[in-house]
């Protein structure tokens, strides 16, 4: 089924950050044509970069316009918590990571491999339970709400 057309920017930035988690699950580029550094630090670097530039914005737009319209579906409420929490949790990690040396490289890989698997289940969740159960029960007053970034009252 394809996406309602207010979430495909949101999909589309979502395959973006699953290349990342993939990327730091592995330590490293994902094949032999992905242009992502193989220096650790460089890595490091890059990953806060794109966590300060998408992942940030990203997630103000979802706690402004997504979860404030998906609280009022009673099955998306635990969901939303649930996703909040996720929001706080990668947030902490990514911002742990200034504090982590690249000449430390086995910490450095650990919270890398964890970051990735953490975006990677948050993702998911969004794409394969929040969104479908969205696009069955919201209104089209409500996607228009969301479509056009206004904020939602809370439940």
């Amino acid at each position: 089924m394809p996406r309602h057309e207010a979430l495909i920017p949101l999909s589309r930035e979502h395959h973006h950050t699953l290349v990342l988690a993939l990327r730091l699950k592995k330590g490293g580029p994902t094949t032999t044509k992905d242009n992502w550094p193989i220096d650790l630090e460089e890595q490091r670097i890059a990953t806060l970069r794109f966590f300060r530039h998408e992942i940030l914005p990203h997630f103000a737009l979802e706690e402004r316009t997504i979860f404030p319209a998906a609280v009022h579906i009673a099955a998306a409420q635990a969901i939303v918590q649930t996703l909040r929490a996720q929001h706080h949790e990668i947030a902490r990690r990514f911002q742990s990571l200034d504090s982590i040396s690249a000449e430390d490289a086995p910490t450095l890989l650990t919270a890398f491999r964890e970051l990735g698997e953490l975006l990677d289940t948050h993702i998911r969740l969004e794409e394969r339970t929040l969104f479908p159960l969205m696009e069955r029960e919201l209104s089209t007053a409500a996607w228009d709400r969301i479509r056009d970034g206004h904020e939602l009252p809370e439940a």
